[in-house]
């Protein structure tokens, strides 16, 4: 077809390619509000430690409501997909991840970031 020419399949569909940007926009939307939570986590862990109830998902999840504002009113704990922002609470760091678009744990597209406890 003729969009085979510039680099498509012809199995792509016009939606799935208008749909391109958009994933790429969350992505990064991502990277950004992940970048944000680490700051945040890491001023925390700087200044008073990051309190020690923080150690569940739930308590992460208010954590992260009460720490990051939306000017849209949107819920802070979760990623563009809908999905809640991770902690993992380890020895000597906090990693702090989405699933990504694919929506699964543990893919290669996650994306994450650590935060050192010390």
């Amino acid at each position: 077809g003729v969009l085979s020419g510039v680099g498509y399949t012809q199995q792509e569909t016009i939606a799935d390619i208008a749909q391109a940007p958009l994933e790429i926009a969350s992505i990064v939307r991502t990277q950004v509000e992940i970048a944000s939570i680490q700051k945040l986590v890491f001023l925390d862990v700087q200044t008073d430690g990051l309190p020690r109830g923080i150690t569940s998902q739930a308590t992460f999840k208010v954590y992260l409501q009460k720490k990051l504002i939306s000017t849209g009113g949107r819920d802070t704990s979760l990623d563009p997909w809908g999905n809640p922002y991770r902690l993992g609470v380890y020895q000597d760091k906090y990693e702090i991840w989405s699933y990504g678009p694919d929506q699964t744990d543990d893919s290669s597209d996650d994306i994450w970031a650590e935060v050192p406890m010390n």
